[in-house]
């Protein structure tokens, strides 16, 4: 089972999920994989959680806000345009698996896996390049 995570960037929130998700990597049958995007906050215990993990692939991304942007949870609000926008802070890729994804998946493919993530992340912006620009047009908008 392949899962993605990209909860509300809430701190305590995020520290909940990383959590969770160990518990059940921990009690999983069968093969469990998740792929967690989360805001760069390093000094935050989610951030220490995730990158401490012993069910860690041992590779973390971090995409730099101005280069990535995602699909807002408004986008049907918004112009087909207006789908993506840009990111409003550094982003980390996480993947978390068990022993059964581990022995499926070489180190290889895991750091691809992550490469391709992070490429779509990059393809997402949309028309506006920046954060002040989307910033900008959405309050003109309302």
């Amino acid at each position: 089972m392949e899962l993605q995570a990209n909860p509300p960037f809430v701190p305590e929130l995020m520290e909940a999920m990383v959590k969770k998700m160990e518990r059940l990597l921990e009690d999983s049958q069968g093969e469990m994989l998740f792929i967690i995007v989360v805001p760069a906050w390093k000094e935050l215990p989610f951030w220490k959680l995730l990158s401490a993990s012993k069910w860690s692939c041992g590779q973390v991304f971090i995409s730099k806000a101005a280069e990535h942007g995602f699909c807002d949870g408004a986008q049907h609000q918004r112009r087909p345009s207006e789908r993506y926008r840009p990111s409003s802070f550094d982003s980390g890729l996480f993947i978390l698996l068990n022993q059964m994804a581990k022995k499926k998946l070489s180190s290889e493919r895991l750091k691809d896996i992550l490469m391709q993530f992070q490429t779509s992340m990059k393809g997402a912006k949309g028309d506006l390049n920046n954060i002040q620009e989307y910033e900008k047009r959405v309050r003109k908008l309302k």
